[in-house]
């Protein structure tokens, strides 16, 4: 079938999805062994084992935690219904236009400015369509040191009066002029004639007194639009003053305030909301992974925070690996193995919007991976490596390639296994953007393959 995976001739990996009785074929490769002390002979040999059941999944909330963007604005899709993206910034001041950091005897405000970067490629729905957003000042304290989730009520934390409402459709840049009149009411807080939080040097006790700002769509605004990446570590707030030093001169004093969380110890996340009526996703809860609940033959994962798909290994999967272990063997090497996914539907438009990489969690709602897919070892800022997990998008394959073997060889090995699951969501550097992807795990009646983990393995004494 051309939407399939092709079998992969190195490896021998076949296309497979999931569910279903496990069942394994074996080709031996033990030529040679003949040279090797019969006493020290091994067996290598390669397997194709099926026997995983899939489940479709929403977790109840993942960390908000600063993730490159902060996406703004509403999507809506006949498969993964709407989104509403929200994001919540601190600012503090970087740069003053006076030595002393003073705005002067008597000062007047002249403006109050808000620029926001957008970055220009890493949208997801319909940016041709205008909406409205609006900005409101943030009154609870946020802290670094403590865990916030996507799904948080932000409106108990907010200012309800917005200090101003502004409309955006396209790619460019925002720049929001704050005139209201509680924009007014923020900037002569601003100008703090005291000194104290512009002189002390200290980022805490300007955001105790100013928490940030939270962007968010208005209850009017369309809902078939986009989310909008505001690139956070180049924005900015832009606050102009003057005073008079006598009766015919004027001195203007500037300062700009930064959200840029990488060189500044501040706060700044991403809220979602999503609403699954009318599609196949309704009802979805974090409840039915349970093994009583129904497999899915199709696994839909998404960003923001949304849908995922389970995967449990059974027991089956796991017999058929240790049914292999027959005296005079006693232990089994696990050299590689390999778990391969499509994508339903593949067609260009469906590979555009796929995730470019799937991750896998042993707990998704802690970012927790299994232990293949340790991703903090490829962002290690000063000894990056490059795992051999794999989980890229294969446009010529229409899916997706996972080495798991270090999973598969804890199943091996465990006399008792506790962990035989995981969830499959967008890798850690997506996990905000996109819409989605729906990957064929199981038999259907156009693809009735399942899920299938090609393994090449050792045999031991």
């Amino acid at each position: 079938m051309s939407k399939r995976f092709a079998r992969l001739a190195a490896q021998g990996a076949l296309l497979g999805m999931v569910i279903g009785a496990a069942a394994c074929t074996e080709v031996n490769n033990v030529e040679g062994n003949s040279l090797i002390p019969q006493n020290q002979q091994l067996s290598i040999a390669q397997m194709e084992v099926t026997g995983i059941d899939a489940y479709q999944a929403k977790v109840d909330s993942i960390p908000a935690v600063y993730h490159t963007y902060g996406y703004v604005g509403r999507t809506e899709s006949p498969t993964f219904g709407k989104t509403q993206a929200m994001w919540v910034g601190q600012y503090a001041p970087v740069w003053f236009s006076v030595a002393e950091l003073s705005f002067g005897d008597n000062p007047q405000v002249d403006s109050l400015v808000l620029y926001l970067t957008v970055n220009s490629s890493a949208y997801f729905g319909d940016t041709t369509v205008a909406q409205t957003f609006q900005l409101h000042e943030v009154k609870t304290r946020f802290h670094s040191n403590s865990m916030y989730y996507t799904n948080r009520d932000i409106s108990k934390d907010i200012d309800p009066e917005p200090l101003a409402t502004f409309e955006y459709k396209g790619h460019g840049n925002i720049r929001i002029p704050l005139t209201s009149a509680k924009a007014n009411d923020l900037a002569t807080r601003l100008l703090d004639t005291s000194g104290e939080v512009y002189h002390s040097g200290n980022d805490s006790l300007f955001v105790n007194r100013f928490p940030g700002f939270c962007i968010l769509p208005a209850d009017n605004s369309n809902w078939n639009a986009a989310a909008i990446p505001i690139e956070p570590s180049s924005s900015t707030v832009g606050f102009f003053t003057h005073h008079a030093l006598d009766a015919q001169t004027d001195t203007a004093v500037s300062v700009v305030y930064a959200f840029d969380p990488t060189t500044l110890p501040l706060v700044n996340f991403n809220l979602f909301q999503h609403d699954y009526s009318g599609t196949e996703l309704a009802g979805v809860t974090s409840n039915d992974t349970l093994p009583t609940s129904n497999t899915v033959s199709l696994g839909y994962i998404q960003g923001a925070g949304g849908v995922s798909t389970y995967l449990r290994f059974t027991e089956e999967f796991i017999q058929a690996l240790k049914d292999k272990i027959q005296d005079p063997y006693r232990l089994m090497l696990v050299n590689g193995a390999y778990l391969q996914i499509g994508i339903h539907n593949p067609t260009p438009e469906t590979l555009d919007q796929a995730f470019n990489r799937v991750g896998s969690y042993a707990n998704y709602s802690s970012f927790t991976p299994i232990t293949d897919y340790e991703y903090t070892d490829e962002l290690n800022t000063y000894n990056p490596i490059t795992l051999p997990y794999g989980g890229y998008l294969n446009r010529t394959q229409n899916g997706y390639s996972l080495n798991i073997t270090r999973f598969v060889q804890t199943l091996v090995d465990a006399k008792e296994v506790k962990s035989r699951t995981f969830m499959l969501a967008p890798a850690f550097e997506e996990l905000y953007g996109q819409d989605g992807v729906i990957l064929e795990v199981g038999p259907t009646a156009e693809n009735p393959t399942p899920l299938t983990v090609t393994i090449t393995y050792t045999l031991l004494h």
